[in-house]
């Protein structure tokens, strides 16, 4: 009894067995597309080498001949036949009326009987691209006859429908010969492609920029650019200025401030058309070194500040220092021998003297400065003075020539005149 348990459990692995065996060995499970590859990619179907492998006798038995297919709109379609030899069937295709596209490729080997195809899924290939045409593309920044210094952004928009993008380039010539002045190699940042580009490395000028995109086949397109892009480094000129770089606090100072930029031109919409600056700056506090800037922007964004120092001293310390000027001043008209009242007081003068004629030189202040008389009204009382005392002279000079010639009754008039 337990041997003929045994037999029967020993029979019932050996048919599971062969079932097994019959399962795995079904016609096209073996048969395998050695070309072309997984994710192979063509420009078009042209010359391309299609190669199967099979099992004889498993697979199918003496096959005459192979169609290859590919999966054109869901449907399987032949785009070319092979010859067969005992173990592979292989062609050389060439198929133009193939678009471009994504597909699967799958093959059919045919006996006089019978024919088969790949059963197995990880044997057909799959995806096989066909790309002839470039990616689209589109410039998006700079904008042509617009104008840049420093930094900026190149960036474009490209995209690819069957294969992918392979590469983008920013391709920059100067504008009047054509010549590549630099070249840009885009990165994908957020479904754009961009690129930071430094302008001050290349001299001032008009530029032209191009973008070469190339899908992974290399299919290029290279029509998208822009003109006359100004790449502008250079700051504009500035005439800045003040009528007085020394006031008194709460004195008016009165500046100005011009520019110009051969280049670009000034940026109008900057401050007063393109410059910014102060037309009176603040003196109501005193101090040294304040400053007052002028600032003028072209429409590249370069931007010159120029910066003016004044200083503005206290009221107060003003005063003082005219005081002591006008000691200074008294003293030195002193010297000169020239008497302008008892307690006046003389500003400005300097260098005071008297012609013969008894005008004066010097810098002399006309009007009340604060005497008892004008400077012209006392020098003319000196000269009324001078004048009565002469004649008074020659008066009593008179008289005592006179008395020597004519004896008077009484003599104590005379006598009384004694110089």
């Amino acid at each position: 009894m337990v041997k003929i348990t045994e037999k029967i459990i020993v029979g019932f692995f050996v048919i599971t067995a062969l079932f097994a065996a019959l399962v795995l060995a079904l016609p096209g499970e073996s048969l395998i597309i050695l070309a072309p590859v997984n994710n192979a990619s063509v420009i078009s179907v042209q010359n391309i080498i299609f190669n199967a492998t099979f099992v004889n006798g498993t697979d199918i038995t003496d096959p005459q001949s192979a169609t290859f297919l590919m999966n054109l709109s869901g449907i399987w379609q032949s785009i070319g036949s092979a010859i067969c030899n005992a173990v592979s069937c292989e062609a050389n295709i060439t198929n133009a009326t193939i678009p471009d596209g994504v597909y699967g490729i799958n093959v059919t080997l045919s006996n006089s009987s019978s024919s088969v195809s790949v059963t197995n899924s990880s044997n057909i290939v799959f995806p096989f691209y066909v790309d002839s045409v470039p990616p689209s593309a589109n410039i998006v920044s700079p904008q042509s006859t617009s104008n840049y210094s420093q930094m900026i952004t190149l960036s474009a928009n490209v995209t690819d429908a069957t294969i992918g993008v392979g590469s983008v380039i920013f391709n920059i010539t100067h504008s009047t010969n054509a010549v590549p002045s630099a070249i840009a190699i885009a990165t994908l940042q957020n479904s754009i492609y961009v690129n930071s580009f430094n302008t001050s490395q290349l001299s001032d000028g008009h530029y032209n920029i191009t973008i070469i995109a190339m899908d992974l086949l290399n299919n290029t397109n290279s029509t998208s650019k822009v003109s006359r892009v100004l790449f502008d480094n250079t700051v504009p000129s500035v005439n800045h200025s003040c009528d007085d770089l020394t006031v008194t606090q709460d004195d008016e100072i009165n500046c100005s401030c011009t520019a110009t930029d051969s280049l670009s031109g000034l940026n109008l919409a900057f401050g007063n058309n393109g410059v910014s600056f102060t037309l009176h700056p603040s003196t109501s506090s005193s101090g040294n070194n304040r400053e007052t800037t002028c600032t003028a922007e072209d429409t590249a964004g370069n931007r010159k500040i120029s910066v003016l120092y004044y200083n503005v001293t206290s009221s107060s310390s003003n005063s003082s220092s005219s005081t002591s000027s006008s000691s200074s001043s008294s003293n030195s008209a002193s010297n000169n021998n020239l008497g302008l009242g008892n307690g006046s007081t003389q500003n400005n003068f300097t260098q005071i003297g008297l012609f013969d004629d008894g005008s004066i030189t010097g810098n002399i202040l006309s009007g009340n400065q604060g005497n008892d008389a004008t400077p012209e009204q006392k020098i003319k009382s000196m000269k009324i003075l001078s004048i009565m005392g002469i004649v008074l002279v020659c008066i009593l000079l008179f008289l005592l020539s006179y008395k020597k010639m004519v004896r008077f009754p009484n003599n104590n008039f005379l006598s009384k005149l004694r110089i």
